[in-house]
């Protein structure tokens, strides 16, 4: 895991579970399709299947030789804010895949997990919207569209609101690069 930058995101509310980048570029179309085609080369990809029809994906983890996940990890601070949160470690990189009629249903990521962050791969597909189930908001995959979803307060304890959905694909295949940031004990 690696360490990143010193963050902080005061300024936004305590309970608002969601950043979005309003830029759309978090990365650009070059890195986008970089990592895609990283993540069908790399190792093979694990399905998710569960006893819940509504979570199907598949998903590739990329190394840590990736150049943009690099590159990534380098913009990731000043997207976030900087100063008073703490240091964060960065989980691995994950690409999940969504064929069409996949989606990964209602769920609050992981407990122990601060922030998860999902960055649209590509956008030539239908549906697939990610949909933030107890907090009126509905974010539409754009190509290179960064979200940051807080899942826990400064406290440690979960965001209510910030259970979400990805909805389901009807055209054609989405991709969508995931990681996680945890605060270092």
């Amino acid at each position: 895991m690696a360490i990143f930058a010193i963050i902080s995101i005061s300024k936004y509310p305590t309970q608002q579970p969601i950043i979005v980048n309003q830029d759309n570029n978090f990365l650009s179309t070059k890195d986008c399709d970089q990592l895609i085609t990283e993540a069908k080369y790399s190792s093979a990809p694990v399905r998710l299947y569960t006893n819940n029809p509504t979570y199907k994906a598949s998903i590739h983890f990329l190394e840590g030789r990736s150049m943009i996940a690099t590159k990534m990890k380098q913009r990731i601070g000043g997207f976030i804010n900087s100063t008073t949160y703490g240091v964060l470690i960065c989980s691995d990189f994950q690409v999940r895949t969504f064929k069409e009629n996949e989606q990964y249903g209602p769920h609050y990521d992981e407990p122990k997990k601060h922030f998860t962050v999902l960055v649209f791969l590509n956008d030539d597909f239908d549906g697939g919207e990610v949909r933030f189930t107890k907090f009126n908001k509905v974010v539409r995959p754009e190509k290179g569209k960064a979200i940051v979803i807080r899942n826990l307060n400064k406290q440690g304890e979960r965001i209510a609101t910030s259970e979400y959905e990805e909805g389901v694909v009807t055209k054609g295949k989405k991709y969508c690069l995931k990681f996680y940031l945890s605060l270092q004990k």
